[in-house]
């Protein structure tokens, strides 16, 4: 998710005042995805920021993308669980310098009841990684100060008696990909089993790792705050993000009438329309005004649904373009907190009878993670498999370039220049690495 500076979910309504609110949730079941291939480029600038892979060519360009085994069937024999004792690992951790250090030697994390160990093979970088590296997003209470939001790696050991995991059917060994709280960015993690999710087999590694929580946050942007339907317009700022990107996905398949995106970059609107966006629109174009071009675009009605990553500085922009009773969804605010005195904020919101909603997903409850992962298991998951008749995935995981876990400061630095189209992903495990490389 980018940036997270509000709690709960918040519905501000133009004739009713002030009402908190806590949506309902949805859900997907094991499918795969669409790493339909990728070229690959290198790009001199920022030196940074090298290793580029995106669509349309659609040809497997790279060993670095091996799609992942089937998930497996029942074992003959259980895998028997890692002997923790003595071990310690490799982890990411803001420094008082407020850069990422990797820190050798820290203890594994210890399992509390229903949790289970998780050795990482990948991960990503979001941008709350780098506010919470700049400390302008405090850590959640409870929650360890190791970096890394998304995970895609195998179970090693459960809590000890504790026999959730065979009700829940997983096993030593088994492939899992899951939203974190914190901690991805590391050689271990701890995390409720609850969870967990089946990666879908078709995915690489790296495309795995780099899914969970963009997808997650977009699914939930959508569906469980913004109302989201058949028939409804979109727009959708930072389009060329990794949430960007899914929820244009998601509401391309959900049926929606038109999709429109604001990004920095025409190749990052190219890649928008590519994913199904009707039109995109450069912020740095036309002295950054683009709600009188979007409205033209959509034949000069309001849009249904905003989502939000900038806040104040598009704040009179998106009132302008919404439609009568739309849903404006607030999950970041890149722009600025304040829209200053001289906006009629709340006379802008009565106009239209708008619902402003602002919300979160990282200081969510376990019990609202765990229902957004079922309905996302069983909703969205099988749309990154094949069809049945060898149809392509109707989902994409767009990862734009790579680093290692070593290369952590440096893969936060590419995305504070903004020149992704996408994911940054992290290779972690000797396994990873083999199958990838540092993006060099």
């Amino acid at each position: 998710a980018l940036a997270l500076s509000t709690l709960g979910c918040m519905t501000l309504h133009g004739a009713g005042g002030l009402e908190l609110t806590t949506p309902v949730v949805w859900n997907s079941s094991p499918g795969s995805s669409g790493s339909s291939g990728f070229r690959h480029e290198f790009d001199a600038d920022p030196p940074l920021c090298r290793h580029r892979s995106r669509l349309p060519e659609l040809s497997m360009a790279s060993l670095f993308f091996t799609p992942l085994s089937a998930p497996k069937k029942a074992k003959a024999a259980t895998v028997p669980e890692m002997n923790t004792d003595g071990v310690h690992m490799k982890a990411i951790v803001a420094n008082a310098a407020k850069e990422c250090e990797l820190v050798e030697g820290m203890n594994l994390p210890v399992l509390g009841a229903g949790e289970v160990l998780i050795k990482v093979h990948t991960s990503a970088i979001n941008r709350l990684d780098t506010m919470q590296r700049k400390g302008l997003s405090p850590v959640p209470a409870g929650v360890t100060s190791v970096l890394g939001l998304e995970v895609y790696g195998e179970i090693v050991k459960f809590a000890a008696h504790d026999q959730v995991h065979v009700k829940l059917g997983w096993d030593v060994g088994d492939r899992v990909i899951a939203l974190l709280s914190g901690g991805g960015n590391a050689e271990y993690v701890a995390l409720p089993i609850t969870l967990l999710m089946r990666p879908p087999p078709n995915l690489s590694m790296v495309e795995a790792g780099a899914m969970p929580e963009t997808w997650l946050t977009a699914f939930q942007l959508l569906y469980l705050v913004g109302g989201f339907g058949p028939g409804k317009s979109v727009l959708i700022h930072a389009g060329g993000s990794g949430v960007g990107l899914a929820a244009t996905q998601l509401a391309r398949e959900g049926g929606a009438s038109a999709i429109f995106v604001t990004a920095g970059s025409q190749d990052k609107i190219d890649m928008c329309k590519a994913m199904g966006a009707t039109a995109g629109f450069s912020r740095h174009d036309n002295d950054g005004v683009w709600a009188p071009l979007v409205r033209e675009a959509n034949d000069g009605k309001g849009v249904d649904v905003i989502l939000d990553c900038v806040g104040a500085n598009y704040f009179e922009q998106n009132a302008e373009v919404a439609a009568l009773e739309a849903s404006w969804v607030l999950f970041g605010t890149l722009g600025g907190a304040a829209t200053g005195e001289s906006v009629p904020f709340m006379r802008l919101l009565m106009k239209k009878r708008l619902s402003l909603l602002a919300t979160t997903l990282r200081t969510r409850s376990v019990a609202y993670k765990e229902e957004l992962t079922r309905r996302f298991t069983e909703e969205a998951l099988p749309g990154f498999a094949p069809g049945a008749d060898g149809s392509a995935p109707k989902y994409q995981v767009i990862v734009d370039r790579t680093f290692t876990l070593a290369e952590t400061q440096q893969a936060h630095e590419c995305m504070e220049s903004n020149a992704n189209t996408g994911k940054i992903a992290l290779l972690v495990s000797e396994e990873a690495m083999a199958q990838g490389g540092s993006g060099e």
